[in-house]
């Protein structure tokens, strides 16, 4: 089975119901109140009652007899419903003529403000910023992202220092062949401001672009880190679990067919990452696939056995994987919920059709609507019960 859909068919048909003997959701809602050890963290995270888990509040009996109506209606036969919300400039290009003029008015009519800010910077900071507008000097558009950085306070305290620094090295070291640095240090700019512009393009890497807006969102000095090591003459990094990432022979290979439609930064990252994650598998970025011992096409993508090691390694941090085998979905979109209101994002895997699975960045989570950062570089939403319906495993941050 692929874990990626590789077009953005924005309909494709629901897994089967399930087989006849599972447990219905009225069952699910009777369970006793533990369920799973995640309790314990589920307990400290903001707004999370102990009553939550296991049982349902009203919101969720709702979500309880919709996921069990969908289940009667057979709906894992009809069309899904992807409601795209908003789809950013992409990263890989400079736009047409008109995006560049609009970014390049953009940027005029706040230069008294972004002057007023750099002015606020201590010395040594105002040289890295003036080293990143030498960079950004002939893109309009990641000229506009690093002002935004700059006026939302992204280079405040000692995380936004580490991040400039960051950005300054990216902008000065030394780069491998055939990188254009100021072309990276663009892409960079323009994720970091916007994270859900990050995209696998026609690449089935939707696991480790997860990862990457993962990454720009929450620790984007990292994020930055990692890439600029893989930029480097000796296009290797050192992970935050000791690892080594290294940048991969075929990185500058690309889909048979013409560009991936990929940024710089993300065909750098993407086929690094894949190998990195797939073990003993080895990938190959222009074919797109994994093999062993070159001999069996192990198809595309990640599942979460190897997305969740992926995540704790670049991260640092612990994650908890969750499926519809461990809890019951109510239960899962209440964790969703929950993390989400705390201000967390949290990868998601779905079945995207009867033969693919993708993996999003969940943003929200309401009565009605999931929403979420699609790797296709936009973002989505889908109906509450459809999605929890679709949910493959989540995977929550401890």
């Amino acid at each position: 089975m692929s874990y990626c859909g590789m077009e953005p068919v924005c309909a494709p048909p629901l897994p089967p119901p399930p087989e006849e003997g599972a447990p219905s959701h009225e069952d699910v809602v009777e369970e006793a109140p533990s369920l799973h050890p995640f309790e314990a963290h589920c307990a400290a995270i903001p707004g999370w009652h102990e009553a939550s888990v296991g049982r349902v509040d009203d919101g969720g009996v709702t979500l309880a007899v919709e996921l069990e109506g969908l289940e009667g209606e057979g709906f894992g036969v009809g069309p899904a419903t992807l409601e795209p919300l908003r789809d950013p400039a992409g990263v890989q290009d400079q736009g047409a003529p008109a995006d560049r003029a609009a970014a390049q008015a953009d940027v005029e009519e706040r230069e008294a403000a972004a002057r007023v800010a750099i002015d606020a910077l201590r010395p040594d900071q105002r040289a890295r910023h003036g080293g990143l507008l030498i960079a950004t000097r002939k893109d309009p558009q990641a000229r506009r992202s690093l002002q935004s950085l700059l006026l939302r306070g992204a280079f405040e305290g000692e995380q936004g220092d580490r991040l400039l620094r960051e950005l300054y090295r990216a902008a000065t070291e030394p780069v491998g062949e055939h990188i254009d640095r100021d072309a990276l240090v663009s892409d960079l700019i323009q994720e970091l401001d916007d994270p859900t512009a990050i995209s696998q393009g026609r690449k089935s890497t939707c696991g480790v672009t997860s990862a990457a807006m993962y990454m720009a969102e929450h620790q984007p000095a990292e994020y930055v880190r990692i890439v600029r090591g893989l930029a480097s003459v000796e296009g290797e990094v050192t992970l935050a679990n000791g690892d080594t990432l290294a940048r991969d022979y075929l990185w500058e290979r690309e889909l048979g067919h013409g560009d991936s439609g990929r940024a710089l930064t993300q065909r750098l990252l993407n086929p690094a990452l894949m190998e990195y994650a797939n073990g003993a598998q080895d990938y190959d970025n222009a074919r797109d696939t994994s093999t062993h011992l070159v001999l069996e096409d192990l198809g595309v993508g990640l599942d979460v056995d190897a997305f969740e090691p992926l995540m704790e390694a670049l991260t640092a941090e612990s994650f908890t994987s969750l499926t519809p085998e461990h809890v019951s979905r109510v239960t899962l979109a209440q964790a969703l919920q929950r993390h989400t209101e705390a201000g967390h994002t949290v990868p998601v895997s779905v079945q995207w059709d009867d033969d693919s699975g993708h993996r999003v960045l969940v943003t929200g989570v309401d009565d009605d609507w999931v929403t979420f950062s699609n790797p296709w570089g936009e973002e989505d939403r889908m109906a509450r019960a459809e999605f929890m319906y679709r949910t493959k495993d989540i995977l929550l941050p401890e």
